[in-house]
């Protein structure tokens, strides 16, 4: 029994005696490895270039490339041969400066003075209750002209037949009543022109029967048939004469001798002015 146990108690020391001489084997050689790998060669010490190849852990390194032969130069290429110089080109003589030509001055051209327009005669168109009419001169406007006008309808001839309530409200204006009843009367529910009343009571009656509500734009003496316009011919005396109307002609009738009448008168009732030294001609045309 004792003898087994010597033998394995001589074996395990033989054993551990082993596994400690390997154990320390190994750590010497790892000592020398570690050794040589923290060794630091020195650059000068390697012949040729020095080349550092970066490698990541478990990347195989490639083969260092062979170092191309060094290319020889091309020989030079032979000089260009010189071209043969041409002899410099003779410098042209100068021919001789001519004098400058004076530039010919154009004679300035000549203007005619244009005539002036001749001044535009002065025309004056109006119109009144549904007539119309035209006034002109032979002269410029500013020149000659008209001052104060006086319609011409108030002087035509009163209406013969008026309604009923015209003749009544005619009644009621105290303005008019003498005179209205003067050239009328009523008779069978009408008022009737008794007589035609003279040129200058017309104006206050014609101006009391449009108050009293009658049409004057549609007047009697308007429709009568054939009724055409008035034309009439006169001239304004000069300034030193006080402008007065002169030659006051009737040119065109009305194909009615009181129409033409009226229209005459009425126009005379109208003022003139004349700025120039001489009479000025002039024409009216007076439409229904």
């Amino acid at each position: 029994m004792r003898t087994d146990l010597r033998l394995r108690e001589d074996r395990k020391r033989a054993a551990l005696s082993l596994a400690l001489t390997v154990a320390i084997y190994l750590l010497v050689l790892i000592g020398f490895w570690i050794t040589g790998l923290l060794r630091l060669e020195e650059l000068s010490d390697v012949a040729g270039p020095v080349k550092v190849h970066l490698t990541t852990r478990g990347q195989q390194e490639s083969p260092a490339s062979t170092p191309r032969p060094l290319e020889t130069p091309p020989p030079p290429s032979p000089a260009p041969t010189p071209l043969p110089t041409q002899p410099p080109a003779a410098t042209p003589t100068s021919a001789p400066a001519t004098p400058p030509v004076p530039p010919t001055t154009r004679p300035a051209a000549t203007t005619t003075p244009s005539t002036p327009p001749s001044p535009t005669p002065a025309v004056i168109t109006g119109r009144e209750e549904g007539n119309t009419y035209t006034l002109g001169f032979s002269e410029a406007a500013g020149k000659v002209g008209r001052s104060i006008y006086v319609p011409i309808y108030l002087y035509m001839p009163l209406p013969s037949q008026l309604p009923r309530f015209v003749g009544e409200n005619m009644v009621k204006d105290l303005r008019s009543k003498a005179l209205f009843l003067r050239y009328y009367q009523e008779a069978g529910g009408a008022f009737s022109l008794v007589e035609q009343p003279p040129l200058d009571d017309r104006p206050d009656l014609w101006d009391a029967l449009k108050r009293a509500g009658y049409d004057i734009g549609h007047a009697e003496y308007r429709h009568r048939p054939g009724l055409r316009p008035v034309t009439i011919q006169f001239s304004v005396d000069s300034h030193t004469r006080g402008s007065t109307l002169l030659s006051v002609t009737l040119v065109s009738s009305s194909g009615y001798s009181d129409i033409d009448e009226a229209v005459l008168y009425g126009f005379s009732r109208a003022t003139f002015f004349n700025n120039t030294d001489r009479p000025i001609k002039g024409s009216f045309t007076y439409r229904f």
